[in-house]
């Protein structure tokens, strides 16, 4: 019998563990783990793979190296630098890195740095549990991991809305011919297009041939779309874009199927928005014949564009979700410079937003999202998510059906702002690169839009919640609110200030980038106001009122004048033309000239003139028609380059001179703003036998713009709201159908 010696321990003998190597999944079902991040195992059981130690290229980069001990007598540095290294690849994750800043960036905050937090609490609710909320993030970067039955809840409901469960449709395949665009074929047509006029619609037949420019054409129409980023619309990436034309035009030239519809959509958005803009001197001028050229071709591009993203072609790869996102914020942002905030640009907004939730980029800075991307694409991605966010916001301030609402609320994202950084490949490399608000860079303008949405956003909280539609009557509440304005407004650099001087290194058209944002700011300050405008009492705080709305629209009309005479200084002779086509210009002036023309006629610090008594007005009312008069008469000049503005002025100028406004005898209305340019010549069309109920449709859309003698044309509107007498609630009516013309 063997004896039991009393130094063996009574338990087994415990030996020192090893470190973990596998993923706690596979050490717990005992699986063998191929140690990948994540692991085989856990992707295809669809479970979150943790617990392997971070791989040695990873932890190189984030982690500063200790540094080495004095050299002991004896011993080899090499052996140490060696234990050292193993060390960082088995310890990575260790002290080393807790003492470090952590490299994720901040959490998404709604408001821009700019607007004081103590006004906050002025807002509704809402508005302090978004703050709480987005503050409270700071301390919970670390996700909660989820136990195996919550992950394999979550795996089952993605197989119910990936993309692989799509159905095939029926859909036409998109035929690709590639030639120079002064070789396009100019096929007859029975749309009657007036020279200099932008088309407005066209016979709704999706082309199976699609007719592209060369791919040298294509890289002069992408280099003139991101040097003249007077559109505000810094969302491509240059080289990656460059790289996706020439695969796909590659592609092409082998006869094989082009990789995703969504990049043939890119390229055609991108080159429709060169063409439409087209002038003189830009490097795209010799790819046209002439103006009326770009613009036919702007369209067609267009069209296809739209046919490419039609549902029933096949969906894009998870690669192409980003170019499909891009084409339909640039095919939105140009059908909005085609006919202004239309149901149209509505509908391609609300695509466009639906394309960015199904590529998540509403979670790209969300702790538990997994994301490969490199730093360039993840800050493109973010600056495209909040050119739909704050698109989405200010839609919700200008009037018609979705007035008082928007569809992207803060607490269901986490995308941080885009940083104020130059496009230069070196500054979107460096994550922590961010200048402050008073440099001038690329994108300057672009983190201004996102300030006016979040208080466009802010605006539209406050308002009473059983009537969102309703404007905010409260003058506590306004004055409150319009410290808001103020605050941005004071805190605008000088180079953002009007008629404020540009330093030498200014981006190209910066000039008219920063007088569409001021454009911004002032019309939805005095819309802020309006309600105030037409009170009858004499209060002093609602003249003080009334002064700001009449202030800011003075603003809006002198810089709106500014640029579609194109007297920028900086400005080249060639940019009027783009300043006529912004359909926020146009839109805005609009506003403007109702402003100060219904004060014109209803203040009531001024003497009233009975229409039929034909008296003379007093000088400030006399000054008022002539500013009036003039912002017409340069509507009326640029309506041979916008439609929109054709249209507005005609209709403008019959309500003013329905109320006596003086001065509007020398304002000569285009004849061509009769029909609205690209819309089918009705007699043409009885002849050819092809008045078809989806083309009459398309006409009726624009009859009551087309016809002052319609009850609802604006001469109609006018007497059937002021007909009887200037009630407050027909001023607020009026103010509302005027609504759906101001601009983004």
């Amino acid at each position: 019998m063997k004896r039991i010696t009393p130094q063996s321990p009574e338990g087994p003998q415990k030996r020192r563990r090893q470190p973990q190597v596998s993923c706690d999944s596979c050490r717990k079902k005992k699986l063998k783990c191929d140690r990948g991040v994540p692991c085989s195992s856990c992707v295809v059981r669809g479970l979150s793979c943790t617990g392997q130690p971070p791989p040695q290229k990873g932890v190189a980069q984030q982690r500063t190296p200790a540094p080495v001990p004095a050299s002991v007598p004896g011993t080899d540095d090499s052996i140490l630098g060696r234990l050292r290294r193993l060390e960082d690849a088995v310890f990575g994750s260790g002290a080393g890195l807790s003492g470090r800043e952590s490299p994720d960036p901040a959490p998404v905050s709604t408001s821009t740095g700019l607007i004081p937090d103590s006004l906050a609490h002025h807002d509704r609710q809402s508005v302090e549990e978004d703050e709480s909320y987005a503050s409270s993030q700071l301390s919970s970067r670390r996700p909660a991991v989820d136990s195996e039955r919550q992950q394999t809840a979550k795996f089952l409901d993605s197989t119910f809305t990936r993309h692989g469960l799509n159905v095939t449709l029926p859909h036409a395949k998109m035929d690709y011919h590639v030639a120079r665009v002064a070789n396009f074929p100019k096929t007859p047509t029975t749309t009657a297009t007036t020279p200099g006029l932008t088309p407005q619609s066209d016979q709704d037949t999706r082309p199976t041939i699609t007719w592209l420019m060369t791919l040298s054409e294509a890289r002069a129409l992408l280099r003139d779309f991101v040097t003249n980023l007077f559109h505000i619309l810094p969302i491509l990436h240059v080289p990656a874009t460059s790289a996706l034309i020439e695969s796909f035009y590659a592609s092409l030239s082998l006869g094989s199927e082009p990789p995703d519809q969504s990049h043939a959509a890119l390229i055609l958005a991108i080159a429709g928005t060169s063409a439409f803009f087209y002038a003189e001197g830009s490097e795209a001028h010799q790819i046209f014949a002439s103006a009326d050229d770009a613009t036919r071709t702007a369209m067609s591009w267009f069209r296809s564009a739209l046919a490419a993203l039609n549902p029933a072609q096949p969906p894009p790869a998870s690669g192409g979700r980003l170019a499909e996102v891009q084409a339909r914020s640039i095919l939105a942002y140009l059908m909005y410079n085609f006919e202004g905030c239309s149901a149209r640009f509505r509908f391609l907004h609300s695509c466009s937003l639906s394309a960015a939730k199904e590529g998540c980029l509403h979670l790209i800075d969300s702790p538990a999202f997994e994301s490969r991307d490199d730093v360039p694409t993840r800050e493109i991605k973010r600056r495209v998510w909040w050119h739909i966010v704050s698109t989405d916001w200010m839609l919700g301030l200008m009037g018609g059906p979705i007035d008082g609402t928007y569809a992207i609320h803060p607490r269901h994202m986490n995308v941080n702002q885009p940083r104020n950084i130059n496009d230069d490949e070196a500054s979107l490399a460096d994550e922590f690169l961010n200048h402050p608000p008073s440099k001038l860079t690329t994108t300057a303008c672009f983190i201004r839009r996102i300030q006016l949405a979040d208080i466009a956003r802010r605006i539209i909280d406050a308002r009473d919640p059983q009537s969102p539609e309703a404007e905010i009557t409260d003058l506590d509440k306004v004055t409150t609110l319009d410290l808001l304005f103020a605050d941005a407004l004071a805190s605008f650099p000088p180079f953002l200030r009007p008629e404020g001087p540009l330093p030498a290194d200014a981006p190209r058209h910066f000039a008219l980038q920063r007088d569409v944002v001021l454009l911004g700011f002032h019309s939805r300050r005095a819309r802020l106001h309006r309600p105030f405008l037409l009170r009858d009492d004499d209060d002093a705080a609602c003249r003080s009122s009334r002064d700001t709305c009449l202030t800011s629209a003075r603003v809006v009309l002198s810089v709106a004048l500014r640029i579609l005479r194109g007297s920028q200084a900086r400005e080249p002779s060639r940019g009027d033309r783009m300043g006529c086509r912004l359909g926020c210009v146009v839109g805005h002036m609009f506003m403007a000239c109702t402003i100060l023309a219904l004060n014109a006629g209803h203040d009531t610090g001024r003497e009233a003139v009975a229409p039929e008594a034909g008296g003379a007005a007093v000088d400030a009312t006399t000054e008022t028609h002539a500013e009036v008069a003039e912002a017409c008469g340069a509507l009326a000049a640029f309506g041979e380059e916008s439609a929109v503005a054709a249209r507005l002025v005609q209709n403008l100028v019959g309500v003013l001179r329905r109320y006596r406004v003086q001065g509007l005898d020398e304002v000569v209305v285009s004849d061509d703003a009769d029909k609205a340019p690209g819309l089918p010549d009705p007699k043409v069309e009885t002849d050819r036998g092809r008045d078809t109920a989806e083309e009459g449709e398309s006409t009726a859309d624009y009859a009551w713009m087309l016809n002052n003698n319609t009850e609802t044309s604006l001469d109609g509107l006018w007497d059937g709201i002021i007909g009887d007498g200037s009630t407050a609630f027909g001023w607020d009516q009026l103010f509302a159908d005027l609504d759906p013309y101001c601009g983004v």
